[in-house]
């Protein structure tokens, strides 16, 4: 089997089609001088994200709760006024029973 080779009319290097099947680069390294630039960057933003997931982690718990805590915590009933009259006591004064003597020792 014969290959074919990559020179001729059908692979120009502005071949739209070489290009699509050209195998992907790697990664491409910073531009020089600018590593720390895009580290720093980079530090920012991933200290904005925890940031941010702080700030909806303790939104979401002060909405979960807050209904809990009002669900739970009721004040005092406050006194209220009787409805009906006191219960009607006697005028006469009781007297405290006597006791009936020496106690014996002897039942």
């Amino acid at each position: 089997m014969i290959t074919h080779s990559d020179e001729g009319p059908d692979f120009e290097p502005d071949d739209p089609l070489a290009v699509i099947l050209r195998p992907p680069s790697d990664h491409l390294g910073p531009p020089p001088g600018h590593y720390h630039a895009i580290r720093r960057a980079a530090a920012r933003r991933r200290l904005l994200r925890a940031a941010a997931g702080v700030c909806v982690s303790c939104a979401v718990a002060a909405l979960v709760a807050l209904p809990l805590r009002l669900a739970t915590d009721e004040a005092p009933a406050q006194p209220s006024v009787p409805l009906a009259p006191p219960p009607a006591s006697s005028t006469a004064e009781t007297t405290p029973p006597t006791s009936p003597g020496p106690a014996s020792p002897y039942p």
